[in-house]
């Protein structure tokens, strides 16, 4: 599992760092640096740092799986995000391809996402490219009557001015307590 953990991070780290600059880690900062040791296909000594937002928000809600779940579904329907990856089975919701610019659910998309600013402009990047969302709730049982909610989301932004390669965006983490708090939950 470390392993899986620690490979999702290299590539999020690759990829934002082959964007053309990414994005700087939100508020609070890095929440993990990860020291790959020896034996580990030939990374002896390599560091991958990521931040909370590359691993999603958790928070623990006080019900149970099942009425959790239904209860964040109503929440994204409330705000207005379309569901397209639904498996009651396996507690997970969402959607992993919302293309939007300029502003989402009344606010701009830099209320959301930081993407770093557009260098000739100095202004987000979230605010005048187009970004292509992925929002995915994922929820496990706590216990009988409490629910560990992980929401992963994530963008990328796209220049449609210019050809430059797409720029990974983390979550400011807004997103994440709206759906809770739609759910009918205080957001820590």
């Amino acid at each position: 599992m470390m392993r899986l953990m620690v490979g999702a991070a290299a590539a999020l780290a690759a990829w934002g760092c082959a964007s053309g600059g990414g994005a700087a880690p939100p508020e609070g900062g890095l929440r993990d640096v990860v020291e790959v040791g020896p034996g580990n296909n030939g990374r002896d000594g390599s560091h991958v740092a990521y931040n909370s937002a590359d691993l999603g928000e958790q928070a623990v809600l006080p019900a149970p799986i099942d009425s959790a779940y239904a209860s964040l579904l109503m929440s994204y329907q409330s705000l207005g995000l379309q569901i397209k990856t639904s498996d009651p089975a396996q507690h997970v919701l969402g959607n992993r391809h919302i293309v939007v610019m300029r502003t989402w659910l009344g606010s701009r998309l830099s209320t959301f996402f930081n993407c770093g600013n557009d260098p000739a402009l100095g202004t987000p990047r979230a605010d005048s490219y187009q970004l292509i969302i992925s929002v995915v709730s994922t929820l496990s049982a706590k216990d009988a009557n409490s629910t560990t909610i992980t929401t992963l989301a994530t963008a990328q932004a796209n220049d449609l001015a210019t050809s430059a390669s797409s720029v990974y965006c983390s979550s400011t983490g807004k997103l994440e307590r709206s759906l809770l708090k739609a759910a009918g939950f205080q957001p820590n």
